[in-house]
């Protein structure tokens, strides 16, 4: 059995509600990477400032989850 790094990223549109998506690497350093990436883009809301029409985050937490397309067989 083989495992994966999933990042799970929250895509927000206004008037269109949220979309998460599952992305999976091969390492915990291309996940984190591609974590990093993405959270890069967002700035923190000043107390009063509206919030972004459209936005996209990565969760924090990056997850092993077991590959199920096992190559070795």
């Amino acid at each position: 059995m083989t495992h994966k790094f999933q990042v799970i990223t929250v895509e927000s549109e206004s008037g269109w509600g949220q979309k998460q998506e599952r992305h999976l690497f091969d390492t915990f350093e291309e996940a984190k990477t591609y974590r990093n990436h993405i959270n890069s883009f967002n700035k923190p809301l000043e107390r009063g400032q509206d919030v972004p029409d459209w936005y996209m985050i990565a969760e924090d937490e990056i997850l092993v989850v077991e590959d199920l397309i096992d190559t070795a067989t």
